[in-house]
């Protein structure tokens, strides 16, 4: 896998398929079992490769919620914190957001102007 112009070269092995995809076209990815699924606008994609890579090649874009799941930043519509922390993308679909994770959302949100950084870790219990 490999970034050109912004896109990802993805490659399925089991189909012999290369596939380039626009960053802005990933909504997030999850890994398992070896296998990461690339959500996209119009569906899904998976292929042998470790979100590291997706972090390393496009960095900035994506955000780590949980040790197998990434969010691209550009597509996180909403923070939700109770009963438990989980981001709302533009297609309305919620991805929880480990422990770990939310520490790196106050630091991404708090990046964001007009943004009241307490409010965050008064609802995470935090200590900054």
């Amino acid at each position: 896998m490999r970034l050109n112009r912004g896109r990802l070269h993805l490659y399925d092995a089991s189909s012999g398929t290369h596939r380039f995809v626009a960053t802005d076209d990933i909504t997030h990815c999850e890994a398992a079992k070896g296998l990461t699924t690339v959500h996209l606008e119009d569906g899904i994609w998976s292929a042998r490769l470790r979100l590291s890579e997706i972090e390393r090649l496009a960095p900035g874009v994506f955000l780590r919620l949980q040790r197998a799941s990434l969010v691209n930043v550009a597509r996180i519509r909403a923070v939700h914190v109770t009963p438990k922390w989980s981001v709302e993308i533009d297609n309305g679909r919620r991805l929880p957001v480990a422990p770990s994770g939310e520490q790196r959302l106050i630091e991404l949100i708090s990046a964001a102007e007009g943004c009241d950084r307490a409010l965050f870790e008064e609802d995470a219990g935090l200590r900054m």
